[in-house]
């Protein structure tokens, strides 16, 4: 199983570039 803090970060780096990109 996936660790649940890199899981954590993964989303964090995915909102990050989602607002970035706005």
């Amino acid at each position: 199983l996936p660790d649940p803090v890199v899981g954590f970060q993964a989303v964090n780096w995915g909102t990050r570039r989602f607002f970035n990109d706005i």
